[in-house]
């Protein structure tokens, strides 16, 4: 047992005490009542409070903060605490398992089953659980069939009467009641009766009928379909309708004999058990479902109706009244004959099932024969999960056979067939071809929840068998989720969201025409909440807003409810509207749980939240006052006081040991603009304490006769602060249960005040400039400086209070010093401006252009502080490289012109123009190019350059020249003239040559002499007209190439790779066959002469050197003149064999030692292989440096000295030598200057310690830079 006590010890510690109301009377009496029972008992304040009822004491809580204090607890101040032993954290109830619907097989009430709802919720203290049925209390006693078992409701011995319903689960503690969502109890009605329907078929069919027994050719018609009608009672008068249908459908029909009665014996058959109970034991009409939670009780009804047939002959059917009524076709004016088949020829038949309840939790299934035989569903075959009937399209001989209707109740688990029904065909007629019926068609309005899966069922009867297909009215392509069993019959919508509603459309076709049936999709969503109350803690008299909101279609409406009951407002302070909750003025009597409820005609949802409204002792340890305040002289402080108390008490404050007394009230006004109301003043010493009136916000204005006031919310405010003001605050707070304070200290410190800085700088492009920030400031605060530029932050450049930058164009701008300390901040700010060179002027226009010139006009740019003096034009063509300087007129364009012309351009070249602008600090950007502007043409002026010829074949003259730069053609339609004479002629030919890039012309005639002298020239002309020519040059004609061939040709091998050529010269001389050199061709033993190298001489040269040859390789050389016309005959054959290649290994093992000042060194001797030739000797190079010219020492000996070196390192490299050449090179090696008289090294080891000395000098000489 747990006890709750009121003490007067100074204790601090957080308690809870429950109780409905409390109150504290004058003489500090507590008296604590539960509605209209207490379960508490009144006891003095100078002892303590004793609760002995540990239920009252988890009705409600009220959790409450003591304050511990130093001194001593004065007389009256009282303490309430709770000693409890329970170790465990306190919880308001959640649940964590909510009650489901349940559906209960009627057929097992007669096993005296039971069901069980769950419910399950946590909470500290542990929930007590209470149920409703219906929304009345259930009250489990003794003998009853409700009963409890933790949250769990069992019902045992089942009554539907009584039992069926809607269900909710109520979980309380001590913070509250919530209501968990609702869960109904429905009983299912399942059974599947024999149904037998007695008719005849005794048409008879046209003799030339009869005579066919083809069933695709059938063409009589007797329909037998088996559809179904469902009816379901309103109303107490039900029972007569039922009674009387069968009769008044038959006088419907015009028949009303005895004998057509009797022949086709029609029945009634009522699907529902139950109802045919009632029916035929006579009970009240009363007891039919009277109730809205009553299930439905279908009825199956037959009458007669007329049609024709395919001959146009009157046929009588006996038809039910529903939906799905079965036809009994017999010809008109014949006898009618029992039979006890479903009998078909034709190409459709119906079989139906019987049942007492549809549902989405049936599933229907056929038997074809025999157990497991299933039939198959396909084009002509299609079963009906909404009605259960089987459709055949088309009947073939393979269908015959025996059908048995199969349902299986997905949530009873159960299952039942009917009877076997057959199937004959008959073949005493002929069918024919008709267009599609459909018989399954879905709903014109089906009303889909969001997320869930939707199926839409069509099939067609007809012949041939009709295709099914699917389309949105408003032409939509199905999305890739929708599946379309073309096969089956059905439309399966899966997840079905907003943008899935629309009208579709199930179209049947086939040869004989096409029908259509529609259908509405309609969305709608139950309510989804996304937002929801939290639990909240709130302190007396504060205030709770609390939002709910939640989406569906249709939108959904809400409701809250507060420990299990709907919340009807009856106070202003609590307000619901839209999904919200909130409640002012928060009272103890609030605590308790709330749930909103959102719902729609769908469902409903609910959603918990606990309020706990706390009584707290006032409490400074989560917000003491500040320890320090700094202030500046003539300042403004704030100092808050907000401790934690409930309800809100009073507030004082103490300057240092002195309490802040109210010593008298007056009445004052304070001057301010706009004028302000009155306050109340209260004046201690030479202060005044100022308590706001209502509707003031703003009392920063009033003058210093009020500088210190105590505010309404507890915080004290001091303006224009003086060194007085500097002190020890203490903010000490009251309420009911305690006293608290907390104490903090006011420093007044010296304002901070720039002294230095100008307004405005005035700098150029170039110049550095410092901006100073001098301060003066109270030596005991840090100062902290910032730069701004343009109001951004400035992150560099900061140097002790003042801002030093390198003046740019985009520096110009606006600086501001800010220099703050913990007592105030202040800022100054300066505008720099800075001069610099002009900006790029803008609008660049061509106004007029000619040939050579074009006239130009612009806009000032900007000119950054610096008039502009002068503006330069430049042009670019496609032809120049960049942009380039242009004349214009006049010559010096001055800053405040702005046009200018610009002379000597090209005709007929394509130019830009920009304009730069200059002042006294320099050149600015360039303007944008102007567009593209191209001159007019005119004749061409230049003639091409170098005109030159000579050579080509026999009879020719070759005129060749550089052709004219397309800059300088001066229009479209370029070409040349070129005039040709022979020497000493007075005529001139003359030849067009139209192309603007050739650069020759060949003139041939077979009566040109060879190397005849002709005086040319070349000129131009284009579109606008011919040009000049140039200077008369003179070329020779074409020569003949030289009639005879060198002799006395002779060939020798220098070595492996070197052949000496010689041979006789040809006169030389200026004759019409004259020779300009020699040209040499060579080929070894294993190529063709055709494939044959060339080397030429020029001049009366008569010996060469042929390089590159192979070693011990036979070579082929011919020798034949050449001039401008070709070559001569060859010279005979010769042949020659080179010697063998040199030595392939190089020296090796070559050491070196000095003495003196000499360097000896010494290698291995170098064999030659056996297809090398013998080394006769070696070749010793030797340089100072890696860039000079090496020396070479010959020896026949495998030694040499060589001079120590005194300045500078040897590189060395010796080679082997033989008749072949030269052979391969030893590794180069450096000698560095030896310090001592004598050393040794070898070459690896010298060029290891060389190469280190050198990265190290290297090293030194780039450090010493």
């Amino acid at each position: 047992m747990a006890a709750a006590r009121l003490d007067t010890s100074p204790t601090a510690e957080n308690y809870f005490l429950p109780f409905n109301h409390w109150q504290i009377s004058t003489q500090q009496q507590w008296n604590v009542h539960k509605e209209s029972r207490s379960a508490f008992a009144a006891a003095s304040i100078t002892s303590h409070l004793s609760i002995n009822d540990k239920s009252a004491l988890d009705n409600f809580l009220i959790r409450s903060t003591i304050a511990a204090k130093k001194r001593p607890s004065k007389v009256g101040q009282s303490v309430l605490s709770f000693a409890a032993n329970e170790s465990s954290v306190l919880q308001s109830p959640v649940f964590t398992k909510q009650p489901g619907s349940i559906v209960y097989p009627v057929e097992t009430l007669e096993k005296n089953r039971e069901v069980v709802f769950s419910c399950e919720a946590q909470g500290s203290p542990p929930p007590i659980y209470r149920w409703k049925l219906n929304g009345t209390e259930i009250s489990p006693k003794s003998g009853s069939h409700y009963s409890l078992s933790g949250g769990n409701l069992r019902i045992s011995h089942l009554n539907k009467d009584q039992d069926a319903g809607t269900y909710q689960c109520l979980a309380s503690n001590s913070f509250g009641t919530i209501v968990s969502r609702e869960a109904s109890l429905t009983f299912a009605f399942f059974f599947l009766k024999s149904f037998r329907i007695i008719h005849s078929l005794s048409h008879t069919c046209p003799a030339s009928a009869q005579s066919q027994t083809v069933l695709d050719e059938t063409l009589c018609s007797a329909v037998t379909r088996s559809l179904f009608s469902w009816w379901q009672p309103e109303h107490k008068h039900h029972r007569l309708q039922m009674a009387a249908r069968s009769e008044q459908t038959w006088k419907t029909s015009g028949r009303t004999d005895e004998a057509l009665y009797q022949s086709v014996k029609v029945k009634e058959w009522f699907c529902s058990a139950a109802l045919r109970h009632i029916l035929e034991r006579g009970l009240s009409e009363d007891t039919l479902c009277m109730a809205d939670s009553c299930p439905a009780l279908y009825i199956c009804s037959m009458g007669l109706s007329m049609q024709k047939d395919v001959f146009g002959q009157k046929k009588q059917h006996g038809k039910m009244d529903g939906d799905g009524d079965r036809e009994i076709s017999r010809e008109y004016g014949k006898s009618v004959s029992p039979v006890t088949q479903i009998t078909a020829r034709t190409k459709s038949a119906v079989l139906t099932r019987l049942l007492d309840e549809v549902a989405q939790d049936l599933i229907f299934s056929w038997i074809f024969n025999e157990y497991p035989t299933f039939v198959k569903q396909d084009t002509r075959r299609f079963i009906s999960q909404e009605t259960g009937n089987l459709y055949i399209a088309k009947v073939e001989p393979s269908d015959v056979g025996n059908y048995t209707c199969v349902v299986t109740n997905t949530v009873t688990k159960t299952r039942v067939q009917g009877p076997p029904t057959p199937l004959v065909l008959r073949s005493d007629g002929v069918m024919g071809e008709y267009e599609p019926k459909i018989e399954v068609q879905f709903p014109e309005v089906v009303h889909v929840a969001k997320g869930s899966t939707v199926k839409l069922e069509c099939f067609a009867l007809g012949n041939p068998v009709p295709s099914i297909n699917w389309r949105r009215v408003d032409g939509v392509p199905f999305p890739r989720k929708v599946d379309m069993r073309k096969a089956s019959g059905v439309l399966e919508i899966p997840y079905f969201q907003q943008e899935d509603a629309g009208t579709y459309e199930c179209v049947a076709e086939n040869s004989r025409g096409m029908n259509t049936v529609k259908g509405k999709l309609s969305f709608y969503a139950p309510p989804h909440l996304i937002e929801k109350p939290q639990d909240v803690q709130k302190l007396i008299d504060d205030s709770l807003v609390w939002e709910c909101k939640a989406t569906g279609k249709p939108k959904p409406s809400f409701r809250w409810m507060k420990n299990g009951e709907n919340l009807e407002p009856a106070e202003e302070r609590i307000q619901v509207g839209n999904g919200a909750l909130s409640i002012s003025r928060l009272t103890l009597l609030d605590t308790g749980m709330y749930q909103c409820v959102a719902g729609n005609k769908h469902g409903e949802v609910y959603s918990n939240a606990e309020l706990r409204v706390i009584a707290v002792a006032p409490d400074f340890s989560h917000n003491q006052l500040r320890s320090q305040t700094l202030v500046k002289v003539g300042g403004d402080v704030l100092i808050e006081c907000k401790p934690k108390m409930s309800p809100w008490g009073v507030i004082s404050w103490r300057k240092g040991s002195e309490p802040l007394r109210e010593s008298s009230s007056t009445t004052c006004s304070l001057s301010a603009e706009p004028p302000l109301t009155r306050y109340m003043v209260h004046k201690s010493h030479d202060s005044c304490f100022v308590s706001e009136d209502k509707g003031i916000v703003d009392i920063h204005s009033a003058v210093h006769k009020c500088r210190v006031s105590i505010l309404e919310n507890g915080n004290l405010r001091i303006w224009n602060a003086t060194k007085s003001d500097g002190s020890l605050y203490t903010c000490v707070a009251r309420n009911q249960f305690g006293v608290a304070s907390s104490t903090g200290s006011v420093m007044v410190k010296e304002p901070t005040i720039i002294t230095s800085l100008p307004s405005t700088l005035d700098v150029s492009v170039g110049e550095s400039v410092v901006l100073p920030c001098q301060v003066s400031h109270d030596p005991s605060l840090e100062l902290k400086f910032t730069w701004f530029f343009n109001e951004q932050l400035i992150r560099f450049g900061s140097h002790g209070g003042f801002f030093e930058k390198v003046g740019g164009l985009r520096h110009a701008g606006k600086y501001t010093c800010a220099v703050q300390t913990k007592v105030d901040s202040i800022s100054i700010a300066v505008d720099l401006v800075v001069r610099g060179p002009p900006g790029p002027p803008t609008s660049i226009h061509v106004e007029e252009i000619t040939d050579t010139t074009a006239s130009l006009s612009w806009r000032p740019g900007p000119d950054n502080h610096s008039p502009i003096t002068a503006y330069a034009i430049q042009a670019r063509t496609p032809f120049s490289l960049g942009w380039q300087a242009v004349t214009t007129v006049p010559e010096a364009v001055g800053g405040h012109r702005l046009t200018a012309t610009v002379i000597d351009l090209n005709p007929w070249v394509e130019y830009e123009f920009r304009v730069l602008a200059s002042n006294t600090i320099g050149t600015g950007e360039p303007s944008k190019p102007s567009i593209q502007a191209r001159t007019k043409g005119t004749s061409p002026k230049v003639t091409p350059a170098n005109v030159s010829g000579g050579g080509g074949s026999r009879s020719e003259l070759v005129i060749t020249w550089e052709p004219v730069p397309e800059e300088l053609q001066n229009g479209p339609g370029f070409g040349y003239v070129v005039a040709f004479r022979p020497h000493g002629a007075t005529g001139w030919m003359q030849a067009a040559v139209p192309s603007p890039e050739a650069s020759r012309y060949v003139f041939k005639n077979e009566s040109i002499q060879p190397f005849s002298p002709f005086h040319v020239k070349v000129g131009v002309y284009n579109n606008e007209g011919e040009g000049p020519f140039g200077p008369v040059t003179t070329i020779y004609s074409a020569e003949e190439e030289p009639g005879r061939a060198p002799t006395r040709v002779r060939a020798k091998s220098l070595s492996a790779s070197e052949i000496d050529v010689s041979w006789k010269a040809l006169p030389w001389n200026a004759s019409k066959k004259r020779v300009l050199g020699y040209e040499l061709r060579y080929w070894s033993r294993s190529e063709r002469e055709d494939t044959a190298s060339v080397q030429r001489t020029v001049g009366n040269q008569t010996s060469t050197i042929i390089h590159g040859v192979k070693g011990s390789t036979t070579y082929y050389i011919s020798v034949r003149a050449y001039n401008t016309a070709g070559t001569g005959p060859p010279s005979s054959t010769v042949n020659v064999t080179t010697k063998k290649p040199p030595p392939s290994q190089p020296p090796v093992k070559v050491m070196w030692n000095t003495s003196n000042s000499k360097i000896i060194l010494n290698w291995e001797q170098v064999k030659a292989l056996e297809n090398e030739s013998e080394v006769t000797g070696y070749k010793v190079l030797y340089k100072k440096n890696r860039h000079s010219r090496p020396n070479v020492m010959e020896t026949n000996t495998t030694s040499v000295e060589l001079a120590l070196p005194t300045d500078e390192d040897y590189i060395i490299q010796i080679k082997p030598f033989g008749e072949g050449g030269e052979g391969s090179s030893s590794r180069q090696i450096t000698i560095p200057r030896v310090p001592g008289p004598n050393a040794v090294g070898s070459a690896s080891k010298v060029s290891t310690l060389s190469a280190l000395s050198t990265i190290a000098l290297s090293f030194t000489a780039r450090t010493s830079l």
